[in-house]
């Protein structure tokens, strides 16, 4: 299988929501062929998160007051206070 078969198999059931079997049945691939090379894919993907997705450092040393100030975020943030010595 070609990068671009795979890298066109891992897209199609990231954003279609596609499950095994429709990705089978769309790329003419066994269930364990699907499974391993989109597992092989996710690795990747993790990988590249570490190495260049991320975050300046001390990008996020604030929060936003707006955030702060949301009742709907404030279930999030208690836990993170919470365990600050």
């Amino acid at each position: 299988m070609s990068d671009a078969e795979m890298l066109g198999m891992f897209l199609n059931i990231l954003g279609q929501g596609s499950a095994n079997r429709q990705a089978q049945d769309r790329f003419q691939h066994s269930g364990e062929t699907v499974s391993r090379y989109c597992s092989i894919l996710l690795d990747v993907v993790c990988h590249l998160a570490m190495d260049v997705i991320k975050p300046l450092e001390n990008a996020f040393n604030t929060t936003p007051k707006e955030i702060l100030q949301d009742s709907r975020y404030i279930p999030y943030f208690k836990m993170v206070f919470m365990s600050k010595p």
